[in-house]
């Protein structure tokens, strides 16, 4: 039993007020004169307390007048009954988002985050429901709200604590906005479908630090119900202190030397440590070059170059000295290596040459420090094995063997480019087989003046860096002789240029996974000047663009990134190798490798082939100040507020009560109880005051 009015109990204490006069005792009223002792000094009795109580059931009958007066006027109900028949079946869905990121490595936080994760699961009554998700960049669930209600009653909760046991924090940068959109449409959707009145609630376990992303919250619509509440946890230790690989340029500068690296150093606002060192490490963090001392005041960062160990070669990390948090102190680092290209060309002449095809070729791909181009000679007798043998640009300008012409056509089939730039009517006639296309009249066009190009797709990506007018000018390209042919007769060819009297000049036929380029004409000074031009070299690097062939394979990649896997054509399995040592074998045909969870060194191997990688911590993981609150409002974030929340609890619990006080009306039943035990009481009492007549 409850009381609307609590503060009413207190006149039960006028019980008191019978007992302690029914213990004092009365002087007599009656008194009956003697003549014999008129003369004498009158002496009353004096008033005594009794030692034993009299007429006990009178005492009883206003000791529960009282009581009974009290208990009314304190307005009693029965809640309990009330909430069995009104509120049966009500619950509410809590939803706990559990931040597992790389902040959450740092001392003493993973642990408490785990008991405030608990201790909304031990709260959840047997009508609730619980789901918890763990986020960094993923966003993963522990248990969801459909295997919290398909599990049996008794078994939920160990259920939720064994699937907290076991999760860990990761590595990945913290994807708070990602995480709140997806929880808060799980919880607003659950409260759309449902029909038993469950309310929804949003639980943010987590660091709050002010490295997350929250561009996710931009677009999103926050429910209008839906409050956040937050449950930060705070570090032990106050600052922290981060450090960072920065890109350096392919091709050494007057700024940056060759034998150098930058590196940059975050201090946090809140830190007390000013002087750290950085120095190399290499496995199992042995120093393999000079300490160099840096200094980076509170809340700044600070760019420094370090000098280069000598075995730079292989993977190597920079350790940061002086901070005591070293989740983030570690930053791993692949050097560059120029990607080879294999280039094959099919033709009799001689490369030094410089009339001929082969040394224009030559000279349009020179090494760099990006790609290390290796153009290979075969004659059109050589037999060739390009699947085993594979290579990303084939280029044809003579006549090619029938064997040759099936070999080709099967790496095109496979993925390879194909570029074929006849240089006489009988060498396009022997790439008819290899094109499948039956494009006569094949005729031989030249003595007649010299053609230009006059028609030119610049949205293909031949032609897209052409786009601007400054560069768009092909008119001082002359052809000489070039092969007239059928454009119409190829099966999905695309007409890439043709010449001003509408002859096809460059044309794209997709075969296979690959593709092949046939242009009409040659490019050495024989048959055109388009050799000599300007725009020879971007258009044949723009081909082996196309062909993937001088796509950039980074070297460095954050935790949670996905790598390109750059082994095309090759039929060897892949396998990568962890920062563990492990080895995780590909599925065949996976083109991208998306475990990378742990910070540091991959190895990436198929067949003969080898790239290595390295995984760094996200720099924003080093920014552990506090997240302002305000930030998450900004994007329309309900936070609750506790103490408008306790105070509107009391409230709607005081009117709930109210209602109910109402509904019952104890308090008159309790007054005509008084009414008539007072009704009793007055009977007793006339009866026990009456006086009893003298004997005679």
């Amino acid at each position: 039993m409850s009381f609307l009015t609590p503060l009413f109990l207190f006149g039960t204490l006028a019980i008191a007020a019978p007992i302690y006069f029914h213990l004092i005792r009365r002087t007599s009223k009656e008194k009956t004169p003697f003549s014999s002792i008129m003369f004498l000094q009158p002496s009353p009795p004096r008033v005594t307390k009794r030692s034993r109580l009299e007429h006990i059931l009178l005492l009883l009958l206003r000791c529960l007048i009282l009581a009974l007066l009290a208990l009314g006027f304190a307005r009693p109900f029965l809640p309990d009954l009330i909430d069995q028949k009104t509120d049966k079946g009500e619950g509410i869905r809590t939803l706990v988002l559990l931040d597992a990121s790389a902040s959450m490595q740092r001392a003493g936080l993973w642990e408490a985050a785990k008991e405030r994760v608990d201790g909304s699961i031990a709260e959840a009554g047997i009508e609730d429901a619980i789901a918890i998700y763990t986020f960094g960049r993923e966003f993963e669930a522990l248990i969801t709200f459909e295997q919290w209600a398909e599990t049996p009653v008794d078994q939920r909760a160990s259920l939720a604590r064994n699937r907290l046991k076991e999760a860990e924090p990761g590595w990945s940068a913290t994807g708070l906005g990602n995480a709140l959109s997806r929880a808060a449409s799980i919880l607003d959707t659950q409260e759309d479908e449902e029909e038993d009145g469950q309310k929804g609630r949003l639980i943010l376990v987590s660091d709050l630090q002010q490295g997350a992303y929250l561009d996710e919250l931009q677009a999103f619509e926050w429910p209008e119900k839906l409050q956040l509440k937050l449950a930060t946890i705070e570090a032990g230790a106050a600052g922290n202190s981060g450090i960072q690989f920065l890109p350096s340029p392919l091709n050494a500068t007057r700024t940056t030397k060759a034998t150098h690296q930058k590196v940059r150093v975050y201090n946090t606002g809140d830190s007390e440590q000013e002087q750290f060192k950085v120095a190399w490490g290499f496995q199992g963090d042995k120093e393999l070059g000079q300490t160099a001392d840096i200094y980076v005041p509170p809340g700044q960062s600070r760019v420094v170059e370090v000098e280069r160990p000598k075995n730079f070669d292989d993977s190597t990390k920079l350790l940061l000295l002086g901070d005591a948090e070293n989740f983030d102190n570690n930053a791993w680092l692949i050097p560059p290596k120029p990607r080879q290209v294999r280039i094959l060309y099919i033709g009799d002449e001689h490369e030094e040459d410089t009339r001929q095809p082969l040394f224009f070729l030559k000279q349009s791909f020179p090494t760099t420090s990006r790609n290390n181009f290796n153009v290979t000679s075969m004659t059109n007798e050589s037999q060739l094995f390009l699947v085993q043998n594979p290579y990303s640009l084939i280029v044809a300008t003579d006549v090619l063997t029938d064997y040759n012409v099936k070999q080709i056509r099967n790496a095109v089939q496979a993925g390879a480019t194909l570029l074929l730039a006849p240089r006489s009517k009988e060498a396009i006639e022997s790439y008819l087989v290899l094109l499948q296309s039956d494009i006569h009249p094949i005729e031989e066009v030249a003595g007649s003046g010299y053609a230009l190009l006059g028609e030119i797709d610049f949205k293909h990506p031949l032609f897209s860096a052409f786009t601007d007018p400054r560069f768009s000018d092909f008119t001082k390209i002359s052809f000489w002789r070039y092969r007239r042919f059928d454009a119409a007769k190829f099966r999905d060819a695309h007409v890439i240029a043709r010449f001003d009297n509408d002859d096809p000049a460059i044309i794209q036929q997709p075969i296979g996974h690959g593709s092949a380029y046939l242009l009409a004409s040659c490019w050495h000074p024989f048959d055109s000047q388009f050799a000599l031009s300007s725009k020879f070299v971007p258009i044949m690097h723009t081909i082996l663009e196309t062909a993937g062939a001088l796509a950039v394979t980074p070297s460095q990649y954050l935790v949670g990134d996905h790598v390109v896997i750059p082994f095309t054509n090759n039929i060897a399995s892949v396998t990568v190798t962890t920062p563990e040592g492990k080895n995780l074998e590909l599925e065949e045909g996976q083109s991208l490798f998306r475990k990378t969870r742990l910070p540091g060194a991959y190895t990436m191997t198929s067949g003969t082939n080898t790239l290595r990688f390295a995984v760094n911590i996200d720099p924003r993981e080093s920014r552990t100040e506090a997240l302002p609150t305000e930030r998450l409002e900004q994007f329309g974030v309900v936070l609750q507020n506790v103490v408008f929340e306790r105070t509107k609890k009391v409230d709607e619990k005081r009117l709930k009560n109210s209602e109910i006080e109402n509904r019952q009306k104890l308090w008159r039943w309790l007054i005509v109880g008084a009414l008539m035990v007072l009704s009793l009481e007055v009977l007793m009492a006339g009866r026990l005051s009456r006086p009893v007549p003298a004997g005679i």
